[in-house]
């Protein structure tokens, strides 16, 4: 019995009954995928070619090797080539249906369920899992909010975690109630929530740079790319990577001070910037101060950037600044720090970091080390991924584990067909 039918459940379903296992899906949704089609901005970044433990995270990231070594992302590729789905790779390894339809994968995923004689049950809200033993054999109860029950040698928890609308993390009271114990939840993949009263006026400027988290003035990580500013802060592809560890330093403790760094200019050096501001200035010396920095960044951005050195409001002309504010202005394009007020809800996150604590799971066969017969795969487990097609590679490496193993195949190598 896999309880979820999301990429998770779907592959341990599909694992399973290839292994010989009668397997059956229960979902409280009406329909299963129903995240997965949202995935990718509706493409489904199914994988990534360079997915492996070192982009992974949790309290023990390394507990992930096993099941991504078993199915890595060239084996995720084949298996889904052999169920109808063809693939191409495309920059940074990410790995996309060659149709663009994250429909597809779902499709070709309940087609394979279909042929392997897996049974899907939607509409079916789990409200317990229990278990009897019947002299030395352990049989499974799942029971639903509908009154439904329903029977089993193994349970498979693949009912996902609490980011994305519709989503509430009551699969974690199921994994309480059976013993294990659940780390703090926080969402990740999630847009940044900054102070400052200026950014309503940026919403919608997009800039090309560089951005790093800092714990007490020290960097922890950075990334580079397109950087969204928002009515909130700031949002892009960098922010979602560091989005996680700024969750993690928001929560350590009360005193640790987090700021999102940004360096507009990332691919110039400081010298280089004051340089072409100097030599700027010395050109357009008549040019009232407010308006310097026209035709050199987004006139909305360098008006906040002028005010945050505090010459917007300076009367005069670009002649009459001193060195010393043309340093203070130059540093805001390499060094602009903002402080961090937190990430945005679990609607707005694409993952859920914590989960079911990995030391209560075997990493060779995702069964849980305190109830024989009971497994975990994909976001219940206190693993999540960097940003661009890592999340759905752990899901179906751990789903795909968690149902070979269920079958009795926990040492058996992946087959494509």
């Amino acid at each position: 019995m896999v309880v979820g039918g999301g990429a998770s459940g779907m592959m341990a379903a599909l694992a399973a009954g290839r292994s010989g296992a009668e397997a059956v899906v229960i979902e409280k949704n009406p329909r299963v995928g129903k995240k997965l089609l949202g995935t990718g901005n509706g493409r489904c970044n199914l994988t990534n070619e360079n997915a492996g433990a070192g982009f992974y995270h949790g309290a023990h990231p390394l507990f992930a090797e096993h099941a991504l070594s078993l199915l890595d992302p060239a084996a995720v590729r084949e298996l889904f080539r052999g169920i109808g789905l063809e693939t191409k790779a495309e920059r940074d390894g990410k790995v996309y249906p060659l149709c663009d339809q994250a429909s597809a994968v779902l499709d070709v995923l309940m087609f394979a369920m279909e042929k392997q004689g897996v049974a899907v049950h939607c509409g079916e809200r789990v409200t317990a899992v229990r278990w009897e033993l019947e002299g030395s054999r352990r049989t499974f109860f799942v029971e639903c909010a509908s009154g439904g029950r329903y029977q089993g040698d193994c349970v498979i928890l693949a009912c996902g975690g609490k980011a994305a609308p519709g989503c509430d993390g009551q699969s974690y009271e199921l994994a309480s109630l059976l013993g294990h114990r659940v780390s703090e939840l926080f969402p990740a993949l999630a847009q940044l929530k900054l102070e400052g009263d200026f950014f309503p006026f940026l919403s919608g400027v997009r800039i090309e740079g560089a951005a790093a988290v800092l714990k007490d003035g020290e960097e922890a990580r950075r990334e580079r790319g397109d950087l969204l500013f928002t009515n909130y802060g700031v949002s892009g592809p960098p922010i979602l990577q560091l989005s996680r560890k700024a969750g993690e330093i928001l929560r350590e403790n009360d005193t640790a001070v987090c700021e999102l760094r940004l360096c507009l200019l990332d691919r110039w050096r400081p010298d280089e910037i004051l340089s072409c501001l100097e030599r700027r200035f010395q050109i357009l010396g008549d040019w009232p101060i407010s308006q310097c920095l026209v035709g050199f960044v987004n006139k909305r951005l360098g008006q906040v950037l002028l005010k945050l050195a505090g010459l917007f409001h300076r009367k005069g002309t670009v002649s009459q600044l001193r060195r010393e504010d043309v340093e203070r202005l130059g540093r805001l394009f390499w060094d602009w720090r903002i402080p961090a007020r937190g990430l945005r809800g679990w609607t707005n996150a694409q993952v859920t970091a914590g989960g079911v604590l990995t030391e209560e799971i075997s990493a060779r066969s995702m069964e849980s080390k305190l109830v024989e017969g009971l497994y975990f795969s994909g976001e219940m487990v206190d693993i999540d991924g960097d940003c661009g097609g890592y999340n759905l590679q752990w899901a179906w490496a751990s789903g795909f584990l968690a149902g070979r193993s269920a079958a009795g195949r926990q040492d058996a190598a992946p087959t494509v067909p």
